[in-house]
């Protein structure tokens, strides 16, 4: 004797099921930030490498399951919840500036964060992208000093300066 039943469509959402986690996986993967997605308890449903490899983990998957709590230190993993806070209780997009230790190094991120909603559209989690923006902020610095010294040392060598147009406006 023998059962046979028809698999065919079990088979088929799980290969849909694939496909749509491969996706997602490239999607995220291919970011030249770090990328994370959080259910509402604040737990990393997913992130991509350079996220794992920012809070100095080898891989995405060691970082699923944990919370900021776990991954980041106390006071920044505290002003990351109060930022996802905002946006589960609004339900709108926050778009901050922020310190991030990368890999034990101090540097600044422009982050945005966004609720996730259900086909009812309640908020059930939030997600976000942050780039690394060190570099943009210490040259805006280096340009505010460099301002600084010229009107100091034009001040200083007691000039004039002014401004002519060619046009005589």
């Amino acid at each position: 004797f023998g059962i046979a039943r028809d698999i065919t469509e079990r088979k088929r959402m799980e290969e849909d099921l694939r496909i749509r986690d491969a996706t997602l996986t490239a999607i995220i993967e291919n970011q030249p930030g770090l990328v994370w997605l959080k259910n509402c308890e604040g737990r990393f449903l997913a992130v991509n490498s350079a996220y794992a490899r920012a809070c100095g983990r080898d891989y995405p998957a060691q970082v699923v399951g944990l919370t900021d709590f776990d991954v980041w230190p106390q006071d920044l993993a505290h002003r990351y919840v109060a930022d996802d806070q905002i946006v589960l209780q609004t339900g709108t997009p926050l778009n901050i500036e922020e310190p991030v230790y990368d890999q034990g190094i101090l540097k600044w991120y422009e982050t945005f964060k966004t609720p996730i909603c259900n086909e009812q559209g309640t908020v059930i989690g939030s997600t976000g992208y942050a780039r690394d923006i060190t570099e943009r902020l210490q040259n805006e610095l280096l340009l505010r000093e460099s301002e600084e010294r010229l009107s100091a040392a034009t001040l200083a060598a007691n000039l004039g300066v002014f401004s002519y147009a060619l046009d005589g406006s």
